[in-house]
């Protein structure tokens, strides 16, 4: 259905059945009680304007396809080809998506009147820009690599300038450098002592050449793995080699490891001292499996004053040439980013397009094509109207042809909602999409379901909290939508009526239980201890002095037990009743007779009885205090017919349990056999009226006829049996055991269930008021009520349980405790209600639009 929400309404799984009986011909614009009246119609034009057709079709939305090619494979399909050039358009276009997400550009707003390009040329399009951002990105890429070495080539030869000075100068440990931060110098080593690293830098031996006696090893090391790499060196080479590290403050030096080139990490410059070909080749393989990069280091401070010179020079115009391909692709992907949703829709547009004209039969005899599909009976001349505009479009000089088909197939459903109804269809709709002209219960939730929510969260200040929450989500609503949200923010956003509604319901059942977070409010004065004798009763509500007695739990309890039947039987009984509707509208006397009938007389006068007795017994005085158990009266009714054991409610009580009693039992087997019989047969007669009418079309028509494949006629016999279900008796009787053995036992148990509504209703109201009492008062207000208590005391304390309440409150009751009371009442919705009449097995209305499309892309 139309929705305003973000919440899509749940898919849902679309059997097929056989309508039983036509509805009325003649409907009006669909509501939500019944489902739009269909119709399946037949659209013939030329095969030049097919794409005309349907682009104005997509346009409108008001026209469901029908595959007419069912049976025929995909790749077998006339457009399959165009589909999947579609399908790699769009893989294209997920890649630059790829690329603009990783150069964090955004995507701009598709203009109403975008580009609009053949899907040839959009293809070429999109593979110039694919390919041109590909060699840029591969460009940049080398480039960044290429730079990245100068960077770490340039400070590895920092590093061991200033190592080479500072050991040479004093032949101590490496000082402190503003860029570097290796070891400080050790200040208790005497002069005249050199150490082993100023020794091996000093020695005129070492050499990174394979004919010294001593080589040395430079290059960068993520730091990460700095220390795993002097253990493994040290245990490799068994000690005979040294490593020396130092940490680098760069932090923008890519990661070797990293497929992408992306990511950076820290490193260290790290300087192996060793001796011999064997060592060379093993810390080789250390190096590359560490992914260290290694370096050039001359070995005379010249040459390496002469390299760093040559690389401080590279490095100046390798920034250059890397900002101006940096600058080249930025480009590109800011044109990209610029019509990358005017592709996207034209792309999907026209995969949209090519599927529904795969759904065509395209006559090449006659050059026209036929198109199947439902409307809704209201919009057929808003349909002749489209196809009227799309011949005037593709210059064609007559009007494509309507007609209407007359077949068995079940139409889809058809329900407009609107922002308030959308949230509650998807909960009726998550159980399953009403079958065609069946009630719809979503029109009963806008109402029922609240209120049942209510019944459990009564509360006046709660339920203002929760219908503030909901009111301020709908003001917003606009700004909201275009945001971001989690799972959690996305459901509370779409159900936002829902919330609303709940919230207005639970302080209206609130102020009949005279509750505002638990606390009794007094607005007409108690009547119970008024001395007036005409005072009356209490106005609205309970009288709140109720909340004070002693027998306030025994008198709560007695109230919503009994007010929770009350509710059940009537929910129940209006399920009962709308099955009628359904029996009424599908042209079921069966149904009526055998079935509404005796379900009506079983309920009533058992259930119907229960409630009767309730208000009878709430009518009367009982001044010995001796009222009779109803539980215990129901029980008797049952076991003991015939007789009283409780005080009787009016004379003649016993006769009248009596007849009642035996009516229900009457009704069973009236529920029970005679619908399946008369279906069996209704079943022969129809079959001996189908082979009569098969022989006497024979006898008139002499023999077999050519048929037009293209006039309006029923669907092919493949077609017609999508809803074409084997009759069996067996079936047919055992299912009619299951319903009556779920009526009976479940109408018991389904009243048995609506006591939910007062166990929740009684756990809400003392969670109140203990987090009231136990908090707010004697943490926060009981203390400060001493005269001699501290003002700024009592402020802190008073400041600190309200805070811890309101927090309570929040948590527990606002969170919790309202999602408890609306899974139980959407419980109470789809069990107890909806099996009483609703089927659920139809499927919903997709007529094919470009906005639906469009809407879901975003």
């Amino acid at each position: 259905c139309d929705s305003g929400s973000r919440a899509a309404p749940a898919a849902a799984k679309a059997p097929h059945g056989r309508v039983r009986g036509p509805g009325r011909t003649q409907g009006a614009m669909g509501s939500l009680f019944q489902s739009a009246h269909m119709k399946l119609v037949q659209i013939i034009d030329r095969n030049d304007a097919a794409r005309a057709v349907i682009a104005e079709l997509g346009e409108h939305g008001i026209f469901q396809f029908r595959d007419m090619n069912s049976g025929t494979q995909f790749f077998k399909r006339t457009f399959s080809d165009e589909v999947r050039r579609c399908d790699d358009i769009q893989r294209r276009l997920m890649l630059l998506k790829k690329q603009l997400d990783s150069a964090s550009m955004g995507i701009h707003p598709r203009h109403e009147e975008g580009l609009r390009m053949p899907l040839t040329e959009l293809d070429a399009h999109i593979k110039t820009y694919e390919s041109e951002l590909k060699e840029l990105t591969i460009n940049v890429n080398a480039l960044q690599r290429n730079h990245n070495s100068l960077r770490e080539q340039k400070l590895v030869l920092e590093v061991c300038n200033s190592l080479y000075q500072d050991t040479v100068g004093s032949a101590a440990a490496p000082a402190t450098t503003g860029r570097f931060a290796p070891a400080a110098s050790d200040a208790t080593t005497p002069p005249d002592t050199p150490s082993v690293l100023s020794s091996l830098v000093q020695n005129e031996f070492t050499t990174s050449s394979d004919d010294g006696m001593l080589q040395y090893i430079v290059g960068m090391i993520p730091r990460e793995k700095a220390h795993t790499f002097e253990r493994v060196v040290f245990r490799t080479t068994r000690g005979n080699c040294m490593v020396h590290n130092v940490p680098v403050d760069d932090e923008d030096l890519l990661d070797a490891s990293d497929p992408k080139g992306e990511a950076t990490t820290l490193k260290n410059v790290f300087l192996v001292f060793f001796s011999g070909g064997v060592l060379k080749q093993k810390l080789s393989k250390i190096c590359n499996f560490f992914g260290c990069q290694r370096y050039t280091l001359p070995e005379t401070a010249d040459r390496r004053r002469q390299l760093l010179a040559e690389v401080t020079a590279q490095l100046s115009s390798s920034s250059t040439v890397l900002d101006r391909a940096q600058q080249l692709r930025r480009v590109s992907l800011d044109n990209v980013a610029h019509q990358w949703a005017e592709w996207n829709y034209t792309t999907l547009r026209e995969k949209m397009t090519f599927n529904a004209l795969n759904m065509c039969n395209f006559d090449i005899r006659r050059r026209v094509f036929v198109a199947e599909g439902w409307i809704a009976v209201s919009d057929e001349g808003k349909l002749q109207e489209v196809l009227a505009s799309a011949s005037r479009k593709s210059g064609g000089e007559t009007t494509p042809i309507l007609n209407t088909i007359t077949t068995g197939l079940t139409p889809p459903t058809y329900l407009p909602c609107g922002k308030l109804t959308s949230g509650f269809q998807v909960l009726v709709d998550t159980y399953g999409v009403p079958k065609y002209r069946e009630v719809n219960p979503g029109v009963f939730a806008v109402i029922l379901f609240p209120f049942l929510f209510g019944i459990m969260f009564g509360d006046i200040g709660h339920g203002f909290l929760l219908a503030a929450f909901g009111g301020v989500m709908i003001a917003y609503e606009d700004r909201i939508s275009k945001m971001r949200l989690d799972d959690i923010g996305d459901m509370c956003f779409g159900g936002r009526y829902i919330l609303l509604l709940n919230g207005l319901f639970a302080m209206f059942v609130g102020s009949l239980y005279n509750e505002c977070f638990a606390v009794p409010i007094d607005l007409f004065g108690t009547r119970i201890l008024s001395d007036d004798p005409a005072a009356g009763t209490y106005p609205w509500g309970i009288d709140p002095i109720w909340h004070h007695a002693e027998n306030k739990i025994a008198f709560f309890n007695s109230y919503k037990m009994k007010a929770s039947i009350i509710v059940g039987v009537l929910h129940m009984a209006l399920g009962i009743f709308l099955s009628l509707v359904n029996h009424l509208e599908f042209k079921s006397p069966v149904s009526i007779a055998f079935e509404f009938i005796p379900e009506v007389i079983f309920f009533f006068c058992i259930f119907g009885y229960l409630v009767f007795m309730i208000f009878l017994k709430w009518s009367m005085q009982w001044p010995n205090g001796d009222p009779p158990m109803l539980l215990n009266v129901l029980i008797g009714m049952f076991m003991s017919p015939g007789t009283i054991k409780e005080t009787p409610l009016y004379d003649g009580q016993a006769e009248v349990q009596l007849g009642l009693l035996g009516a229900a039992l009457i009704s069973v087997p009236f529920l029970l056999i005679p619908k399946p019989v008369i279906r069996y047969y209704q079943h022969k007669a129809q079959q001996r009226q189908a082979t009569a009418s098969n022989y006497t079309m024979m006898m008139r028509d002499g023999g077999a006829h050519e048929t037009n494949p293209i006039a309006p006629s029923s669907p092919t016999p493949a077609a017609a049996e999508e809803d074409e279900e084997e009759y069996s008796f067996t079936d047919e009787f055992v299912h009619q055991v299951i319903h009556t053995i779920e009526f009976v036992l479940g109408s018991i148990s389904n009243t048995a269930s609506y006591l939910r509504l007062w166990a929740l209703s009684l756990a809400h109201n003392q969670l109140s008021v203990v987090f009231w009492q136990k908090v707010l008062v004697e943490m926060g207000l009981a203390p400060c009520a001493d005269p001699s208590a501290s003002t700024i005391g009592c402020a802190i304390r008073i400041s600190l349980a309200t805070f811890v309440w309101f927090v309570l409150t929040v948590v527990v009751l606002m969170g919790m405790e309202s999602l408890s009371a609306f899974l139980h009442a959407l419980r109470l919705h789809w069990v107890e209600f909806q099996s009483k009449f609703y089927k659920g097995d139809g499927r919903p209305f997709r007529p094919f639009s470009f906005a639906t499309m469009l809407a879901g892309a975003e």
